[in-house]
């Protein structure tokens, strides 16, 4: 088993559990058509994702050997791709994991919110995830804190649930 970590905004991260997918748009067999993880050697210069949150997994599954630098025809499903993601094998300036499209069965055991976040982002995504009138809600500014209290309490109950029960994702396209 491999613990994983994946960065992303916490409203792209509540979308992943809500919807029990990771999506990207990323063409098929492009150099990140899929998910991407950090490997034990942390995030390096390039490391660019979009930031405020980091998903915290555990994959199962079969794991390539590591590869080079200039592997990129490394796509088939449920296998986990270790571009120096285990260490230094072979000089790379992107060490990281990488799961393609159609793989399955990744277990998300939590999200951890970083020190800065877009408060906005998260609110709207909860009150778009609560339905209803509280969407509406959002367009009164003196309300932010309540709603943003209520998001937190909402990522708290989530991250109860997940050390509680295996929630698994599966990474698509679209």
């Amino acid at each position: 088993m491999i613990n994983l970590i994946h960065i992303t905004s916490p409203d792209r991260a509540l979308n992943i559990i809500h919807n029990r997918s990771y999506y990207t748009k990323k063409p098929f067999k492009n150099y990140d058509a899929g998910m991407n993880f950090l490997g034990v050697l942390g995030e390096y210069a390039n490391t660019q994702p979009t930031r405020g949150s980091k998903i915290h997994c555990e994959w199962s599954g079969a794991v390539s050997e590591p590869l080079t630098y200039d592997a990129y025809d490394y796509h088939t499903p449920n296998i986990l791709f270790d571009f120096n993601g285990s260490g230094v094998h072979f000089p790379n300036n992107d060490p990281r994991y990488f799961l393609p499209y159609n793989s399955g069965n990744l277990v998300i055991k939590r999200i951890e919110l970083e020190d800065k976040f877009d408060e906005e982002a998260l609110i709207e995504k909860w009150l778009e995830i609560k339905g209803g009138a509280y969407p509406y809600l959002q367009k009164i500014k003196f309300l932010k804190k309540y709603l943003l209290k209520n998001a937190l309490r909402y990522l708290q109950d989530i991250n109860k649930k997940l050390a509680s029960e295996e929630v698994t994702i599966s990474v698509k396209y679209g």
